[in-house]
């Protein structure tokens, strides 16, 4: 028997012709190659054939026994840090399969691993690589119509932009100059409101502010009023401020003041007040208040008056003078009216009217006085009441205090009694009463 040279090793088989010799070459790892295994099966029977002419030359040859059945064996590969392992078996022609089916990996062959995740498979230098696939999520921006895409990482958590989101509503995301929160739901469902920021204004000097709010459409409002450059506010005082966005994007407010038109009485006429930012007002720059005095046009005074319900009233403030009737000691009071006439009482008076004084005691009637109206000043001038003295053609006037009577230069007594001189012609003429 031939002893076999390393690194072959050999068994003995004994046979009915002769000694048969099996050989087996482990360091081939015959089972991973199809031609490995043919040649070492033709290497075989030429050796078993050269040990059987040894023995009986004209003996038939056995023919050799066939290759051992193909034994496939696992390979096990990692699916990154969460996913566990997934096992392949190699086939007889050093294929794979992945649970029977035949698999070569890639894109279009994903596998699932531990909690759902997803890997793609490569074979690259007889080496299995698992890369994870991300799973994704569009959300959409709040009513913006703006969309974002989030993915999953191997952890189990999401990122947006390769930033980790917590998921806990304390995310935020800002676009176009508003900024959304990002919120994970219970059923896995992302969601993304809109964050409205604040801003509060100070009105001036009136001690108050207001509160504006943005919109998503990247506008802002007042309460519901939405709210631009020159929008009017109006504090608590009544004060009204023009509000204004600066290029910083902070907004400021302006007093604006108020125009109040206030009607002269029955004048027609009207004058406008100005509001002050203090809460005051002027007319014409200059400030006024309840109870100031305004001139109209004709010269007539009238006297401011602020109402309950923040109106202002003018009303007119009649001028008083006071007429002396004569020399009778007697006084009359006229006052001026709205439209530049004169009263007295309730009855309105001119220039050339009669009023009456006291009872002559002569005359048994009333004095009567003549008003006159010179360069703003009211005059009564007494007007005599007369008497023809028969014979003569004299006329005799009641005296104003009546004590008598006047006739040309001269006086009579209360009785109409007396002589009388008269110039023009030196003569004397009597009268009786």
């Amino acid at each position: 028997m031939h002893s076999v040279p390393p690194p072959l090793q050999s068994s003995l088989w004994w046979g009915h012709r002769g000694v048969f010799f099996v050989y087996s070459f482990p360091h081939l790892q015959l089972h991973r190659s199809a031609a490995a295994r043919r040649f070492a099966l033709v290497l075989c029977s030429l050796l078993g054939l050269g040990l059987g002419a040894r023995g009986d030359e004209s003996a038939p040859v056995a023919a050799p026994p066939g290759p051992p059945p193909f034994q496939s064996e696992p390979v096990e590969v990692a699916l990154g840090d969460h996913g566990g392992t997934v096992t392949l078996m190699i086939t007889e022609d050093s294929d794979y399969t992945l649970d029977g089916e035949p698999f070569t990996g890639g894109p279009d062959n994903p596998v699932e691993g531990a909690g759902g995740r997803t890997y793609v498979l490569t074979l690259a230098d007889g080496t299995w690589a698992a890369a994870f696939v991300p799973m994704t999520q569009t959300v959409s921006l709040g009513t913006s119509g703006d969309e974002v895409e989030l993915l999953t990482t191997e952890a189990g958590t999401w990122t947006l932009a390769d930033v980790a989101l917590a998921g806990d509503g304390s995310d935020t995301y800002t676009t176009a100059g508003r900024d959304y929160v990002l919120e994970l739901g219970d059923d896995g469902t992302w969601t993304a409101s809109f964050v409205p920021m604040t801003q509060s204004v100070t009105l001036g000097t009136s001690g108050d502010t207001v509160t504006l709010t943005s919109t998503e459409a990247g506008g802002w409002a007042l309460g519901t009023s939405s709210v631009a450059d020159g929008y009017v506010a109006t504090a608590e005082n009544g004060s009204r401020y023009s509000l204004t966005l600066g290029d910083d994007g902070t907004w400021a407010a302006a007093f604006v003041p108020t125009a109040v038109p206030v009607s002269l009485g029955a004048s027609g006429e009207s004058v406008t007040l100005m509001t002050t930012e203090a809460g005051g007002y002027t007319l014409d720059g200059t400030a006024v208040e309840a109870g100031s005095s305004l001139t109209s046009t004709a010269g007539e005074r009238y006297a401011l008056a602020l109402g309950d319900d923040g109106m202002w009233t003018a009303t007119h403030v009649p001028e008083q003078r006071t007429v002396l009737l004569g020399n009778s000691g007697i006084t009359i009071q006229l006052m001026t009216g709205e439209t530049g006439t004169w009263m007295r009482g309730d009855t309105e008076v001119s220039s050339g009217d009669i009023v009456v004084g006291e009872i002559n005691a002569v005359t048994g009637s009333a004095n009567q006085y003549e008003l006159t109206l010179a360069d703003g000043t009211w005059t009564a001038a007494y007007r005599p009441a007369t008497e023809r003295i028969k014979g003569t053609g004299l006329t005799a006037s009641a005296r104003e205090d009546g004590q008598g009577y006047t006739v040309g230069g001269a006086t009579l007594p209360a009785s109409g009694a007396g002589e009388l001189a008269l110039p023009c012609s030196q003569k004397k003429y009597w009268t009786t009463g």
